[in-house]
């Protein structure tokens, strides 16, 4: 049973389409009719690819301006396993040194490397913090299928309260790449103008994406290498489904587009920024309606802290 946050002030529930089901209708019709771009290809990124992404990046932002909770209210994503078991990395990284399965793989000893990076990520002062989706993945958004707006955000398993720039980055890696693994600019640049329109990042979140959007992908890939390389072999067709989030986490161009977009869109919002240092990859509506509705569901008991 999906809990459904409904992101407009309707009395009943608008249709939607699975939105990541959508953008892939959008992406085969546009290829058919695709016209050459600039660098001598085909542009294939069609209106309705662009109205969801925006429309993703505007009802993540205006989620974000929900008033963060009292503590302890909503369990906190370093302390439970919210958000992809992001604070459960630890854990994880024993678990996968002591099965027979996975201690000599070569994503065990990436993952060892890369617990520093997320313990430090994590800690950094200051950052902009409150309720976080944790898992806002394209499958997990009902879409319009005539103008792509939004309609509902579901499967809210991994809520929890932590920084903001996670749940940024957890959407780019699971909304901004394309059917050839690489991540899309187009999408990219949609998602944050539509994110941006409706709260900006701040310098440090700005600073931090590309590290960020990385950890996401980690906490991604680490689910799916101890789901099926340890607790479900049986499921044997899906032991490499890690791969994919993997071979991102290596693409070095992955942080050279996060931080061009980023810099262009930040330019477009009229906020000046320095060049951004960090290459971790290879190397305006009222939010009103958003802050009822989750709060809302909060109240009729559609989060339990059964994950603890």
């Amino acid at each position: 049973t999906h809990t459904h946050t409904h992101t407009h002030t309707h009395t009943m529930p608008r249709p939607g389409m699975n939105a990541d089901k959508l953008c892939r209708s959008a992406v085969k019709a546009a290829s058919a009719s695709a016209q050459p771009d600039n660098g001598g290809g085909k542009s294939t990124f069609s209106p309705m690819e662009k109205a969801v992404l925006t429309s993703v990046g505007d009802n993540m932002a205006k989620l974000h301006l929900v008033p963060p909770p009292r503590p302890g209210h909503i369990r906190h994503c370093m302390t439970s396993q919210g958000c992809c078991m992001v604070g459960k990395q630890h854990e994880a990284n024993d678990e996968m040194h002591g099965s027979e399965h996975t201690m000599s793989q070569p994503y065990t000893a990436f993952h060892d490397t890369m617990l520093p990076v997320l313990d430090d990520a994590m800690a950094t002062p200051g950052l902009p913090s409150g309720v976080l989706h944790g898992d806002p993945f394209l499958d997990n958004m009902l879409a319009d299928p005539a103008s792509g707006e939004l309609t509902a955000i579901i499967d809210w398993e991994d809520i929890a309260v932590g920084p903001y720039v996670f749940d940024v980055a957890v959407c780019i890696a699971g909304c901004c790449f394309g059917p050839d693994n690489k991540i899309d600019k187009n999408r990219l640049k949609a998602f944050l103008m539509g994110y941006t329109g409706t709260r900006m990042l701040s310098a440090d979140e700005r600073r931090l994406l590309p590290t960020f959007c990385k950890l996401a992908l980690l906490c991604n890939a680490t689910w799916r290498f101890r789901n099926f390389q340890i607790h479900h072999r049986e499921i044997d067709h899906a032991r490499e489904s890690y791969r994919e989030l993997y071979d991102r986490m290596l693409d070095a161009s992955v942080a050279d587009a996060i931080e061009t977009v980023m810099g262009e869109v930040a330019s477009a919002r009229g906020v000046v920024t320095a060049p951004n240092s960090v290459a971790m990859f290879g190397g305006g509506a009222s939010s009103w309606w958003v802050a009822a509705s989750l709060l809302g569901c909060l109240a009729l008991g559609f989060f339990i802290g059964r994950r603890r």
